[in-house]
């Protein structure tokens, strides 16, 4: 009878056939009719249309008799299989779908879950377009079913598109240097100049050959891999005091070839300019500040030109040159500070370039790291904002670009441009009209970035401000500023007035307040400042506490990028010719070269996936995850954290301060916070520890799962709140600095940041090891999320974290303890932290970086 029991239940509910496969087992004799039913409407509404067949049949025979089991089989849908309940319920994010992409083995589920791909938010799938390229070059039957959805992205997406291209040249180098498989690139390869024609085939959509290579791939493909070659300036030195050049660029090489070039794109500044005039009667759009990503991914339809404009580009203009060569510039100029001898000349090196860089602002150009969260394109880079980081053998800088926002960059209108003589102009009206005496300096600035606000720079400047007679003593009775008016300066901005017909959008789409702040900045208003006024403000700025960290020649981002965030934004918006058009933003990015920043990109992926599993389980634990760029197999782009300086520097600075008081005290993690929040039973300290408590505890269990190694105070930050964060994430899983696996603690965890919690006896340090309690049930609960991430990479991939093979991703696996009992996992979170502190090896690696890179 059992037996009969469960065939009868098989034959009952029976799995659904797909594509030729079943999902989840059972019978496939099913008829070709019952293939069709993919959804329970479907399934109900069949099974309706049986019952009332039934119905009709038992009164056409007059029959009293029931039909059998049999015959009801034969006409009703067979039940879908639990997977495929699965597959449409709302659990089955990207993630759960690349996870069974990855492992299924069916075609029928395969052919499935590339269909799936449509009916997910784009944004969500952005997060995993690394695992999407992987799986494209390393998985041929995946790769034929996800390739629909690609081709379709990167259509309707042109930063979908760049960030497919530049991945996969990245995987292309992998090939010439024989790290990956010749299989797998020459995909990868075929794939990518596909992205670069924009898919135009023989034939349409289908496959053949290249109908012709678009400007894209004609002008890049002559460049090298690194794509260092794009030199604004043929100039093969830049002067090391600065001194500008102009002369004839080496890209008009790649200009004669894109649809521009006839205009005489070079001389008119237009080096980034793709020929499109679609869009130049469009106006400027401001997009909302409040606009979040999570509901930028809400948008349903993947292409902004027809969910914003409701227009596309007719006339056939490249989509990608101008963004590659944009990013290119960038990073040929990281490339060429390299060769710079010191730090001094490297900063003014960098000016130089960002003068010639910005006779080709603004542009239909954007920051790609923001091109989802906060559309825009780029206006302005202030040369003197920028700024050279601490590296021994390359040259990553720091760039402040200022942009508009805007809804569609492809066809907002681009303002025109203003010369240097007008931005010069604004920068200096923009130190009077924040009503000190001094301002602010970039990367070249004296001691503390003082500079006296002097007007003898030139006759604009000189016209803004001029003083009354002086008194026989020499004194000055009283200083007299005049907000932008007369005659030099209307000499100044006849450029900008020559082009005013031209742009017209920004004076229209301005707000009623906006339009009185520009009436009041050109009227005739005079402010009469005293000496006495002079004095008061400087004793206020002198006894104001200083967050900003003072400038030293060794290191000169230190003071740069320890600004307050709202300071600089502020500072360089006054300064800047564009600060007054709705929209106008500043957006901060690390360029870096000479790195493969592949496995940061994993990196900040895990990272990412840790900090929503303790949202979504309720964990107080903070992780400052910062997003990646991968632009070529060297290089790419970091998001800085702002409001941030590196313990290193940290210590430094005070051990500077504490020589000038003549206090005999050693710099210490403690008197920072004492410095910067008061003292220890203060509010605000209160506060600060507690951040510090929570993002140490987050960070200590990310470093475990992940294995971070590289952990010296150059790499651990301190933001403004007190939060510890920790970056550069280059040594992770089976990798380590010259592969000696010196660091053997889990995690970093010094008698420093113990006495700041409040010694091992606190309540502060018991609340940490709580919290990283709480942290690891959460995470292992949401283990199959995040190892889904690295085992799909880990498939065929040449990443130096993988070199270890199939017992790396056993041992991350193991590390989240899944057989463990909560005291269990009590004596394991007291062991690791037992082993941690003060660790001998810590010690020592930090003793190896202060002798042999000076880190502190």
């Amino acid at each position: 009878e059992e037996d009969s029991l469960a065939s009868s239940r098989e034959s009952e509910s029976p799995p659904l056939s797909m594509g030729g496969s079943s999902i989840g087992g059972g019978d496939k004799t099913a008829t070709s009719g019952l293939d069709t039913y993919t959804s329970f409407e479907e399934i109900r509404s069949a099974r309706a249309e049986a019952r009332l067949h039934q119905k009709q049949q038992q009164l056409q025979n007059q029959s009293t008799t029931p039909p059998s089991t049999a015959s009801i089989e034969g006409v009703l849908p067979r039940a879908p299989s639990l997977l495929l309940r699965l597959f449409e319920s709302e659990l089955c994010d990207a993630s759960m779908t690349l996870q069974y992409l990855h492992s299924a083995k069916e075609k029928g589920v395969v052919s499935y879950l590339g269909n799936k791909l449509f009916k997910l938010r784009p944004a969500d799938v952005d997060t995993y377009i690394p695992q999407m390229v992987n799986l494209l070059l390393t998985k041929p039957d995946v790769a034929e079913s996800i390739k629909p959805y690609l081709i379709e992205r990167c259509k309707s997406s042109v930063q979908f598109a760049l960030d497919c291209s530049w991945l996969l040249e990245a995987y292309n180098h992998d090939r010439i240097t024989g790290l990956l498989q010749r299989s797998f690139t020459s995909e990868a390869d075929s794939f990518r100049q596909l992205i670069l024609a924009d898919f135009k085939l023989h034939g349409g959509h289908g496959g053949g050959s290249l109908h012709h290579r678009s400007n894209s791939e004609a002008a890049i493909s002559s460049l090298p891999l690194g794509g260092s070659s794009i030199d604004l300036s043929s100039s093969a030195t830049v002067p090391a005091g600065g001194g500008l050049r102009r002369v004839e660029s080496s890209l008009s090489t790649l200009r004669h070839m894109a649809p521009g070039a006839a205009k005489g794109a070079l001389p008119n500044g237009r080096a980034f300019d793709n020929g499109c005039e679609c869009f130049d009667d469009y106006e400027v759009v401001k997009m909302d500040d409040q606009r979040s990503e999570e509901e930028e991914g809400d948008t349903k339809t993947m292409g902004r030109d027809e969910e914003i404009t409701g227009r596309r580009c007719s006339c056939g203009a490249d989509r990608l040159l101008a963004e590659q060569l944009f990013m290119r510039t960038l990073t040929g100029i990281g490339d060429r500070l390299r060769l710079a001898r010191n730090k001094k000349e490297k900063s003014h090196r960098l000016i130089s370039e960002l003068h010639i860089l910005n006779a080709h602002l603004p542009a239909r150009v954007w920051i790609p790291l923001y091109a989802t969260s906060n559309p825009h394109i780029v206006l302005r880079i202030p040369p003197e904002g920028g700024c050279v980081l601490n590296s021994k053998d390359k040259a990553p800088y720091c760039i402040y670009v200022e942009v508009l926002q805007c809804e569609d960059p492809s066809s907002v209108k681009v303002p025109p441009r203003l010369s240097e003589t007008e931005a010069e102009l604004h920068e200096r009206l923009g130190a009077l009209t924040r009503g000190s005496p001094y301002r602010m300096g970039g990367a070249g600035a004296d001691e503390d970035c003082l500079t006296p606000s002097r007007g003898e720079g030139g006759a604009a400047a000189a016209a803004a401000a001029t003083a009354s007679p002086m008194q026989p003593g020499g004194g000055v009775t009283e200083i007299r500023v005049v907000d932008c008016t007369e005659a030099a300066c209307s000499s100044a901005t006849a450029a900008a007035a020559a082009n005013e017909n031209n742009w017209v959008a920004a004076e229209d789409s301005l707000s009623m307040s906006e339009q009185r702040s520009m009436d009041s900045w050109a009227s005739h208003d005079e402010r009469t400042i005293s000496p006495a006024d002079i004095r008061r403000r400087l004793k206020e700025w002198v006894k104001k506490p200083r967050r900003q960290m003072r400038h030293t020649p060794d290191d000169p981002s230190a003071h740069a990028m320890s600004e307050p965030w709202e300071d600089k934004r502020e500072r360089l918006r006054l300064a800047s010719p564009y600060g007054r058009l709705p929209g106008w933003q500043l957006l901060p990015v690390i360029v870096k070269t000479g790195d493969d920043l592949r496995q940061e990109l994993l990196a900040y992926q895990l990272l990412r996936a840790l900090d929503s599993v303790w949202q979504e389980e309720g964990i107080p634990l903070v992780l400052r995850p910062y997003k990646i760029l991968v632009l070529s197999h060297d290089s790419g782009m970091i998001e800085p954290i702002v409001n941030a300086c590196s313990l290193h520097q940290i210590k430094r600075n005070l051990s500077a301060v504490y020589a000038d008081e003549g206090r005999a005290d050693a710099p210490s993690l403690l008197g920072h916070f004492v410095d910067c929040f008061g003292p220890a039973h203060s509010d605000a300290f209160m506060t600060a520890q507690t951040n510090l408590v929570r993002s140490t505890a987050a960070y200590s269990l990310a470093c475990y799962f992940l294995q971070v190694k590289d952990r010296h105070n150059g790499n651990i930050l301190i933001d403004s709140d007190g939060r510890l964060i920790h970056i550069d994430f280059g040594f992770i899983l089976s990798a380590s600095p010259r592969n000696l696996g010196f660091e053997t603690s889990p995690f970093k965890l010094t008698t420093e940041i113990i006495e700041v919690m409040g010694g091992l006896d606190s309540d502060m340090f018991r609340f940490y090891k709580l919290l990283m309690f709480q942290g690891l049930i959460a995470a292992r609960k949401h283990m199959d999320r995040i190892m889904n991430i690295v085992e799909i990479m880990f498939h065929g991939s040449p990443l130096a974290c993988f070199r270890a093979g199939e017992a790396c991703i056993k041992s991350m696996r193991d590390r989240f303890h899944l057989t463990a009992t909560e005291p269990q996992l009590t004596a394991l979170i007291d062991r690791m932290v037992e082993e941690s502190r003060d660790s001998l090896r810590t010690r020592l690696y930090d003793n190896y970086q202060y002798y042999s890179n000076g880190i502190l």
